[in-house]
């Protein structure tokens, strides 16, 4: 899920901020020997663990004259 925002800086450069929410679900197994030898089920050993990630990157858009029906552009930035 995800979001644009776009500020034209001049007619060349524009700065674009671009926030997200990520939804993961990532399944974490343990080996018995985490356990100390107790008695462990199979539901024991595998954890599903889930996660929200919010996404912040804020790049820099440097594009060149149209030419003919193309213009050529180039993005960066940090995140």
């Amino acid at each position: 899920l995800g979001l644009i925002g776009d500020l034209r800086i001049n007619d060349y450069m524009n700065l674009r901020l671009e926030p997200g929410v990520f939804f993961t679900t990532r399944n974490l197994r343990y080996d018995e020997s985490y356990f100390n030898g107790a008695m462990v089920s199979d539901a024991d050993l595998l954890r599903e663990v889930k996660s929200t990630y919010v996404h912040l990157p804020l790049l820099l858009k440097i594009s060149t004259k149209r030419i003919n029906n193309f213009k050529p552009f180039i993005v960066g930035g940090i995140s």
